[in-house]
């Protein structure tokens, strides 16, 4: 079983493999634009496809 510092590291090491900074500069451009929908899509999806990548690379560890 993996411990909890186990899993941190590997979700920070798999967050950092993703090229998150384009999806990042798209939210602030639409907060700064005051779009605030599309802003929320934006940080919708970097939330989401990291915490996907994340635990797909946890499962792994299991495999």
């Amino acid at each position: 079983m993996l411990t909890e510092k186990q899993i941190q590291e590997i979700c920070i090491a798999e967050v950092s493999k993703l090229n998150l900074k384009g999806g990042c500069q798209d939210f602030v451009r639409a907060l700064r634009s005051g779009n605030d929908i599309m802003a929320a899509d934006k940080l919708e999806v970097a939330i989401t496809l990291s915490i996907a990548h994340c635990i797909n690379a946890v499962l792994k560890q299991y495999k």
